[in-house]
């Protein structure tokens, strides 16, 4: 009974309504056991209602969200952890913290970039880290563990391995997953360039959930136009079968210029994506950082609109059921509120400066010098550069 709830798509598990709704009362389960750690009876109802109404506020999506069945592991969100995990538990109950109790945590993080090298074999459009691109290491392997463990401690439950292209220092990245908590998932943000089966597996061994592979266009000479490189869509396309054959989550990243959006280019990315067999689409806009900086990238309103309509159709529509997830994190942006700046999210570059996203130049100190704590404080004080503060 239980094979038959589950829709294999392109060897890629997607749950069937009996099976969504079946995962989602699972989950709900578990969230109220976790809640009532905290709450009476009555309490935690109604939190857990709270919770889910502002959920669909804030997220625009109705009735049981898409799962997908990775190993032993469900996923619904691309910045949720998986679940049943330790790293689920431990994301649920910071948000417990975060939007009921009402406090303001400077104790907690929920989701961090951590850049690890400036190095990369790639000639990006949009590169944000322009400025520093190939310049020498600066954190020593000692120094990048001292970080991850200060970023755990503060109640990380995923921690993104980023670059440049973080390959170059590939046992770097490695030890990074291994040596860290199980109360935290990592993943890898690449450009896929050199990701190879042997690699793939190593990650998966080393404790990596999920690999986020930049692909910027469906259309192979766009895409290899856009990254400076003859050989990045081949390289994408083989980092994208790499992933999933090793067990590991399959992201793509899509930096969405003007010229790309229209409706037509977004369905064939998403068709892309879904023979890529990803579960996760994310969609970027450009901002005016890094190899950007003085020039007018940023979308025009109508375009924005478009794709937010596209947003809301794919992970609402019953047409779209069997495709991957959409995160638009613009649409959230405007509404609601920025989620960096160290609300949920924030960045640390490549000589451990923090800031509020990656495409927020300006750092608020630097966590090898200071607490990591009072870098929290003060980058939550100083919050986002261009969208208003989240509202609890």
């Amino acid at each position: 009974m239980r094979n038959k709830l589950i829709k294999k798509v392109n060897n890629h598990k997607v749950l069937s309504t009996a099976a969504r709704y079946l995962t989602a009362m699972r989950i709900t389960w578990y969230g109220f056991r976790l809640a009532l750690g905290v709450y009476n009876f009555n309490k935690t109802i109604a939190v857990l209602k709270q919770i889910n109404r502002r959920k669909r506020i804030i997220q625009g999506i109705s009735g049981i969200p898409k799962f997908y069945r990775i190993g032993k592991r469900f996923y619904y969100e691309l910045y949720t952890p998986g679940f049943p995990s330790p790293a689920f538990n431990k994301f649920f109950k910071t948000e417990l913290r975060k939007n009921i109790i009402g406090i303001r945590d400077t104790e907690r993080i929920q989701n961090v970039v951590l850049s690890i090298t400036g190095k990369c074999p790639l000639n990006c459009e949009h590169c944000f880290e322009w400025e520093r691109l190939g310049e020498d290491e600066a954190l020593s392997s000692i120094e990048l563990s001292a970080i991850s463990r200060s970023l755990q401690d503060a109640g990380a439950s995923i921690i993104q391995i980023s670059g440049g292209e973080p390959l170059e220092r590939f046992l770097d990245a490695c030890s990074l997953a291994r040596e860290s908590s199980v109360n935290t998932d990592f993943w890898l943000l690449t450009s896929g360039f050199g990701l190879d089966h042997l690699k793939a597996s190593l990650l998966k061994h080393a404790g990596y959930t999920g690999v986020n592979i930049g692909l910027d266009h469906w259309d192979p000479l766009m895409h290899n136009n856009f990254r400076g490189d003859n050989n990045s869509f081949r390289w994408v396309q083989e980092a994208a079968k790499n992933t999933v054959e090793s067990g590991l989550v399959l992201a793509l990243s899509l930096c969405i210029t003007r010229e790309f959006v229209n409706r037509g280019n977004l369905e064939k990315y998403l068709e892309l994506a879904r023979d890529l067999n990803a579960s996760f689409v994310q969609i970027l806009e450009p901002r005016a950082t890094g190899r950007y900086r003085g020039k007018d990238v940023s979308l025009l309103e109508d375009q924005r609109k478009l794709i937010s309509d596209f947003y809301l159709a794919v992970n609402n529509e019953t047409r779209y059921r069997n495709y991957p997830a959409i995160t638009y994190h613009g649409r959230f942006q405007r509404s609601h509120g920025c989620l960096g700046a160290a609300n949920r999210f924030m960045y640390i570059d490549t000589i451990g400066d923090a800031h509020a996203c990656p495409f927020c130049q300006d750092t608020t100190g630097n966590v090898l010098q200071e607490r990591f704590q009072t870098i929290l404080q003060k980058t939550r004080e100083k919050g986002c550069s261009l969208f208003k503060e989240y509202q609890e």
